[in-house]
């Protein structure tokens, strides 16, 4: 949050909305390693000072086309609470919510049946909003599958009384937005925060606490040349100074120009090489799994027992890769997409593979599997065909499972 204060109070002032009983958008908009997913991370921990319920997902472009994804990030936690009266929060006309968030997701793709979703997972929100306040946050929403878009999109024109504020990251000069995603974060409701590049004596402040000396201001200015101020790529140029032992002076200026602005891919795969290749492998399984991974799904796709992989996620959280904890994570989307960009087509359908071992292992739903069945091999899915199979999987990713959608098994969410 260094050189950010200005964003930091736009942001409080958003987040105020949702006790104070007002709806609300807020829009974290910027170049990819600009400061978004820091800035939504601080409006949940604001939120949750206040009292403030906190929704989150994460949307990743390998899940643009299953429907309902983001939603299911959503809303699947706080179902899951004991300390929450889940069947009231579904009854009435929030009852067409079933029809995504349950394990066995029916047909929406009938105008009529979307606008039943649609109106049912209002309803739920409302509910939800009605027993705490909501801080819905969704970050990387350029990625989002179209109908948790739709959701976003219905909810943010009614908003208005309702406990609710909808805080999204939206990462510009990325191909692919759609006009929905981009009316969205337009919304005459949106309060927009641009994070911009650290200043000079921000970064100048920056470099000599992690340097450990007095910068010369041309070292300085030649760091943020190589950057841009951008806080990921002035983190990944520091590494490199350091791994270099660069020092801070004048004479060290044309060195910093050599390394230039570190770009993220590199990075990671020069910190994921000083590791070893148990290690690697989790960083690849959790890249094929997806943010809020299961523990017991990260060990069978990586192939390691549960007791050694939390030496393994220390391991990558030691590298700054992973963020530790209950809900695993990268440190940052961009981490992620640079670990899954460096997997072979091989390597990376292997995973998939392994990853549905892993989740039939555990009995899991058609639509947990869906996402992996697709990607890997053709005829590699170890179980029947139907709703555990390649066209139950299919079904579910056009937002109608296969066969008769039964899952027989336990162990579903």
């Amino acid at each position: 949050m260094l050189d950010r204060d200005a964003e930091v109070s736009a942001v409080a002032a958003a987040v105020a909305l949702a006790p104070a009983g007002h709806g609300g958008v807020l829009v974290v908009r910027g170049p990819a390693g600009i400061g978004k997913t820091a800035l939504l991370r601080v409006s949940e921990r604001l939120a949750e000072e206040q009292s403030v319920v906190v929704l989150r997902a994460r949307a990743a472009p390998f899940e643009r086309e299953f429907p309902y994804g983001v939603v299911r990030q959503l809303f699947d936690p706080a179902l899951a609470r004991s300390d929450l009266p889940v069947e009231e929060l579904l009854a009435g006309a929030a009852s067409g919510a079933r029809a995504v968030l349950g394990d066995e997701p029916r047909s929406c793709a009938a105008p009529d049946s979307q606008f039943i979703v649609l109106h049912g997972l209002y309803w739920l929100t409302a509910n939800l909003a009605s027993h705490a306040p909501l801080l819905i946050c969704v970050d990387d929403v350029i990625w989002c599958d179209e109908a948790s878009v739709r959701y976003l999109e219905f909810l943010v024109r009614r908003l208005e009384g309702m406990a609710a504020v909808v805080a999204l990251a939206y990462r510009t000069g990325e191909p692919g937005a759609s006009d929905v995603v981009d009316a969205l974060v337009s919304d005459p409701l949106a309060r927009v925060v641009q994070p911009r590049p650290l200043s000079e004596a921000a970064l100048g402040g920056l470099l000599g606490s992690e340097l450990g000396e007095e910068v010369d201001p041309g070292f300085c200015a030649a760091c943020r040349e190589a950057t841009g101020g951008n806080p990921l790529l002035v983190t990944e140029l520091l590494r490199a100074l350091e791994t270099e032992r660069v020092r801070p002076h004048a004479s060290e200026i044309a060195r910093v120009r050599r390394i230039g602005a570190v770009a993220v891919g590199p990075a990671v795969r020069q910190r994921l090489s000083l590791l070893g290749e148990e290690t690697r492998g989790v960083a690849r399984a959790l890249a094929i799994l997806g943010e809020s991974a299961r523990r017991d799904d990260l060990a069978g796709t990586s192939g390691i027992g549960v007791v050694e992989l939390e030496d393994e996620i220390a391991a990558l959280a030691g590298v700054g890769i992973v963020q530790a904890g209950e809900r695993l994570s990268f440190v940052h989307p961009l981490v992620a997409d640079a670990v899954r960009a460096a997997l072979t087509a091989a390597e990376s359908a292997r995973l998939h593979q392994q990853a549905v071992k892993a989740l039939v292992g555990r009995g899991a739903s058609a639509w947990e599997l869906a996402p992996h069945v697709v990607a890997g091999p053709v005829g590699a899915h170890p179980g029947r065909r139907g709703p555990h199979g390649r066209s139950g999987a299919l079904g579910a990713r056009r937002g109608r499972p296969g066969g008769s959608g039964h899952v027989p098994q336990q162990g579903d969410r």
